[in-house]
């Protein structure tokens, strides 16, 4: 009678074990590029972190060091900011992003343009974004944002060799988001 009582008990605690509620800690990190940076030449990678059911992390670095002919839109940026999702953090769902905003650039020639841009500047801004889950570990996401950025460059005639104009600062009102994402979720 002792033996059965024994194993009655353990089936007993096995099967409360199996009806506890658990969470589930899959897909933390991310990895996004975007693929409208490329189409200009930038390489570019986002890092990202899951801190909550509703925030995540984000480390995005963007470098272009290339000229295509007389145009150039060679910069070195980095974008972190937090995001905070209406349902589900890497789920299908609605984000508010806040970031802040560093670069280095040497712009020129862009449109047929006659002056060169070269300074570095930093700021923060507000983005909107949605992403759509494809499968368990890829998304699509599109983000943009507006933000304010101080600014300190030089403006230079030619776009490669010419006499500087003048040196300007000051804050302007920029797009600090443009993206369509394509991420990876581990």
């Amino acid at each position: 009678m002792t033996f059965k009582r024994f194993v009655f008990s353990c089936l007993l605690i096995t099967s409360f074990s199996f009806l506890r509620s658990t969470t589930a800690f899959g897909q933390v990190y991310s990895v996004h590029t975007n693929a409208l940076g490329w189409c200009t030449t930038n390489m570019n990678m986002d890092f990202g972190m899951k801190l909550s059911h509703q925030l995540t992390l984000h480390l995005p670095i963007q470098y272009n060091p290339f000229s295509l002919g007389e145009a150039r839109l060679r910069n070195l940026t980095s974008t972190p900011g937090l995001r905070y999702w209406f349902r589900e953090a890497y789920g299908r769902s609605y984000f508010l992003g806040i970031q802040g905003i560093a670069t280095m650039y040497n712009i020129g020639g862009v449109f047929g343009g006659k002056y060169r841009y070269q300074g570095a500047g930093f700021g923060g801004g507000l983005s909107f974004g949605y992403s759509r889950p494809f499968s368990p570990h890829w998304n699509f996401e599109m983000e943009g944002g507006l933000g304010v950025m101080w600014t300190h460059y030089g403006k230079y005639i030619c776009k490669t060799c010419g006499a500087k104009v003048g040196s300007y600062q000051g804050a302007r009102f920029v797009p600090t988001k443009l993206a369509v994402n394509l991420v990876y979720l581990f």
